[in-house]
């Protein structure tokens, strides 16, 4: 039979690195720059997972 896939695990191990130019040092102007990041941490993160054998 085939594996399933709720039994297998993959351990990735991710680190990403960014420049980011913030403005004013303010919490609401530190989560705008961060979420700015997340749809290319999120691609980066998908293509490791997927690319590993």
């Amino acid at each position: 039979m085939g594996v399933n896939p709720q039994d297998s695990s993959t351990i990735t191990e991710f680190s990403c690195q960014f420049r980011v130019e913030i403005r004013a040092r303010s919490l609401a102007a530190i989560l705008v720059a961060f979420s700015k990041l997340l749809p290319q941490i999120l691609t980066d993160f998908i293509q490791k997972v997927l690319n590993q054998r």
